[in-house]
């Protein structure tokens, strides 16, 4: 039997599940076909009260769960559509699929762009690059405001163009972190849609965003699964200081890795192996090709941490370029 064939254990099943809100949706999908309606017949009634033992009871084989998972993903209250406004409404009377739902996120981005740049246009602002680092408008941006307006002890009116000035900043912002948001799903759906009928590497997603793995891949010798630690990582800043452009970058993929890995911050510091997206330098579109190859390259590198000095050993690490 292949990979694809083996009996998925339900240990696995419910750390990708991770609830019974969406054990029940998983049921529930699975509940339209013809073999689920055979075995519930069969079941017994402390079977079907509990929706954990009823997946149990499916013996679900790795490619059906895949599918399910899958199909899920891209349903109208999938995590790749629910939260993307106008895709639901949108797409209401046609099937989705991934290429249609990785069409409507690059629609999305477009238009975010665009808008993007007709409100730096209409705010006066020249600067290419975000207002600032995601989670740090605060202090980045209005804590600053509010010290040089009490420090100099700016008059009324001062004062309000200044405020006004941030709430501009505000607007510009929440559109930055749109983008950013459609990118990592167009990202995530692009590498769903490479692996999807890969036997070799099966890659299931979460049925939610959450924090800790979107991803985990299963592995066949071990009948189990392993949580991939996936961090998506903007055009890094020091590469525009070093004026390396994205095709000599590409080039050297285990260089950038060790890069990355130096320049962490404290919060989500890791000395283990990652899987990390990059997205493309700030007006260029995210490729959408050769995830799967990429993926299949595996680093081991030695980095040293810049904040302590420590020196570090990491096995296994991936880098994929969006």
């Amino acid at each position: 039997m292949n990979s694809l064939g083996q009996i998925i254990p339900l240990a696995s099943i419910k750390r990708i599940v991770g609830n019974e809100v969406n054990c029940c949706r998983l049921i529930e999908s699975y509940a339209k076909s013809p073999r689920y309606e055979q075995r519930k017949r069969s079941g017994s009634k402390k079977v079907l009260e509990n929706p954990w033992l009823q997946l149990a009871e499916q013996s679900w084989s790795v490619s059906e769960f895949r599918d399910h998972l899958y199909k899920l993903c891209i349903s109208d209250s999938g995590k790749y559509v629910k939260d993307s406004e106008g895709f639901v409404g949108a797409n209401k009377t046609k099937t989705l699929t991934f290429s249609s739902v990785i069409d409507d996120h690059i629609k999305r981005l477009e238009d975010l762009e665009k808008k993007l740049l007709d409100l730096k246009k209409k705010f006066g602002i020249t600067n290419k690059k975000d207002i600032c680092m995601p989670d740090n408008f605060s202090n980045e941006v209005v804590k600053p405001t509010m010290r040089q307006n009490l420090k100099h002890q700016v008059s009324s009116p001062q004062h309000e163009s200044a405020l006004l000035e941030v709430a501009r900043l505000s607007i510009v912002h929440t559109v930055e972190r749109e983008i950013v948001q459609v990118k990592s799903n167009l990202s995530e759906l692009a590498m769903l849609n490479a692996f999807k009928n890969s036997e070799t590497h099966i890659l299931l997603p979460t049925l939610k965003h959450r924090k800790g793995s979107d991803f985990y891949l299963f592995d066949s010798c071990k009948n189990e699964i392993s949580g991939l630690d996936i961090k998506t990582s903007r055009w890094p800043k020091f590469l525009e200081k070093e004026c390396l452009d994205r095709e000599s970058v590409e080039r050297d993929p285990e260089s950038l890795l060790i890069k990355l890995y130096e320049n962490q911050g404290e919060e989500r510091f890791s000395d283990k192996a990652r899987l990390i997206l990059v997205l493309p330098p700030a007006g260029e579109k995210l490729s959408l090709n050769n995830y799967y190859e990429q993926f299949l390259n595996t680093y081991n590198i030695e980095f040293t941490y810049k904040k302590t000095s420590k020196k570090y050993n990491v096995e296994g690490c991936k880098i994929i370029f969006l």
